[in-house]
């Protein structure tokens, strides 16, 4: 059985972790700087969780070299994860009418969880996670046209509700982090304006002491233009004067993505599978 964990406790989870990539996501809700909703097999000594964001990711930790009082729990935590996706988790999701959401792990997920799964069609799909090696971004502002400026975002860009787009950058926003005004207060983002027209951003989300990821979208009717780059090189400086290391998250196939990251001075650190799962409508 899986019990909620409250958020004292969410630090004894942190030894169960052994990828880089659920390592940023992880340390940030423990930091409180990331929404998540935590379970643990036991809140003393846990040897398996399961954390939801909220919204689309679910993200699974267990290890067999962490010390259990019983070997018995570590094999049970499989069904009993899948026992909470499908009966509490997917129903929520299904209500808010989300059509996918995605589970990662580690490792792969433990097969008892998917047999607990297993009316819900699944794919794998490739991610690749990047690390910012300590430099500045190529020269940038030189490059920025004249009929566009880069700033950061802060209070006064987010109430301009005559600027469109802003509300797809809030939404993204409330997305990753507990409130806007959270955002404000821990982390940072900078966006380009295209005249009088936000068409890109960079945000920080899973924010943790010296690290960060990275968000970035380009609206569709703006992209191929390089914004991206040049929104996302003021953002890695900002990183560099902080002293905190940004990270890229990518799917593997996303080859523009890939492209920019690298542009940018990110090396990759690992690849890893995640799993797409297909929620039927209500």
């Amino acid at each position: 059985m899986l019990r909620p964990l409250p958020p004292d406790r969410f630090a004894c989870l942190l030894p169960l972790v052994h990828s880089d990539h659920l390592e940023l996501v992880l340390e940030a809700v423990v930091a409180g700087n990331a929404p998540g909703l935590v379970w643990a097999d036991d809140d003393a000594a846990p040897s398996g969780f399961l954390v939801w964001d909220k919204a689309y990711n679910v993200y699974v930790g267990s290890s067999p070299e962490v010390a259990a009082p019983d070997a018995s729990r570590r094999s049970a935590f499989g069904p009993a994860a899948a026992r909470l996706l499908a009966t509490e988790l997917v129903p929520v999701m299904q209500r808010r009418r989300q059509d996918i959401f995605l589970l990662t792990s580690d490792d792969d997920a433990p097969a008892a969880m998917l047999d607990g799964l297993a009316e819900l069609e699944r794919r794998a799909v490739e991610r690749a996670f990047y690390r910012r090696r300590p430099a500045p971004a190529p020269p940038w502002r030189d490059r920025v046209p004249a009929d566009c400026s880069v700033r950061r975002i802060d209070a006064e860009l987010l109430a301009r509700q005559d600027l469109p787009n802003v509300q797809r950058l809030l939404d993204e926003i409330e997305l990753c982090w507990n409130s806007a005004s959270a955002f404000l207060e821990v982390g940072f983002g900078f966006c380009l304006l295209h005249e009088e027209t936000l068409v890109s951003w960079c945000t920080g989300e899973y924010f943790s002491v010296g690290k960060c990821g990275i968000g970035i979208e380009t609206v569709e009717s703006h992209q191929r233009r390089g914004y991206a780059t040049l929104t996302a090189s003021a953002f890695v400086d900002h990183c560099l004067a902080e002293g905190r290391t940004a990270h890229w998250d990518s799917w593997a196939a996303n080859e523009p993505s890939i492209r920019t990251a690298e542009k940018l001075g990110f090396e990759l650190v690992e690849r890893y599978s995640t799993l797409v799962f297909d929620l039927p409508t209500a």
